[in-house]
């Protein structure tokens, strides 16, 4: 494993030679209407203190508002290891930097911000249209062998959820994500100092649970305080640990 010390360099380093690069392809629209058999996971790797990592969040901030309807899930991880370059994050999370070690071991072996992995599969620049929309475009047009349906409701700090999963399994994890749907935030120092970031689909927290093969059950998760059910969301999606591949997802259905 890399030292923190190398990946900051190495993440300050990618940023600002995909910057220059990307940020113009970032003001195209992605496409509205999207159809489709399939789903697609997109997590996004982001920091308040990447200067090119505005533009990714605007890219799935519309990618998430013209996707309403559909199986598309978007998730913005906020990453630690940009905290020691001047300003520090208040959604980082070193859970978050973990996850995307992960990906780099399973996928091209980089880490960088912002890096976008596709139903745990596909991996790119997260300001890239053209990734993007192609990327979101080949997931929904597969064939998957496994639903997920979660529903559950709300009660002083948690939740109570039923999963129901059909198909095939072998050594999928649960995960839900508490997502916070937008925020704001006003930086002070760093790379994006001075300027009003606008946060969309923030994951709060990420919470495996091992079903065994189970392919029902009821799980217990935890909640933020501020959680309601309109400006928060939570999304369940199942990974195989080994692979990073996502097989389901589906948004848990709260009443």
């Amino acid at each position: 494993m890399k030292s923190n010390k190398k990946i900051i360099y190495l993440a300050a380093t990618l940023c600002f030679l995909f910057a220059a690069g990307y940020r113009s392809v970032a003001q195209k629209r992605p496409a509205t209407e999207i159809s489709g058999q399939g789903f697609a996971v997109l997590e996004l790797f982001t920091s308040e203190g990447c200067s090119s990592c505005p533009p990714a969040e605007a890219l799935l901030e519309q990618v998430d508002q013209s996707s309403v309807g559909q199986p598309v899930y978007v998730l913005a991880y906020h990453v630690d290891y940009w905290d020691r370059q001047g300003w520090k994050d208040a959604f980082s999370d070193h859970r978050f930097s973990a996850r995307q070690y992960r990906y780099s071991h399973l996928l091209s072996g980089r880490i960088y911000t912002p890096q976008l992995i596709i139903n745990g599969a596909a991996e790119g620049i997260g300001s890239d249209a053209e990734f993007v929309n192609k990327g979101i475009h080949q997931a929904l047009s597969a064939q998957p062998n496994t639903t997920l349906q979660v529903k559950g409701k709300l009660f002083q700090n948690t939740a109570e959820l039923q999963y129901q999963i059909q198909g095939t399994l072998s050594r999928e994890k649960l995960l839900i994500a508490i997502v916070q749907n937008h925020a704001v935030s006003h930086v002070l120092r760093g790379e994006n100092k001075g300027r009003t970031l606008s946060h969309t689909a923030i994951v709060r927290d990420l919470q495996p649970f091992v079903i065994d093969g189970h392919k029902g059950g009821a799980i217990t998760v935890p909640l933020p305080q501020r959680f309601n059910r309109k400006d928060w969301r939570i999304i369940s999606f199942l990974q195989d640990p080994q692979t990073g591949h996502i097989s389901a997802a589906s948004h848990a259905d709260i009443i």
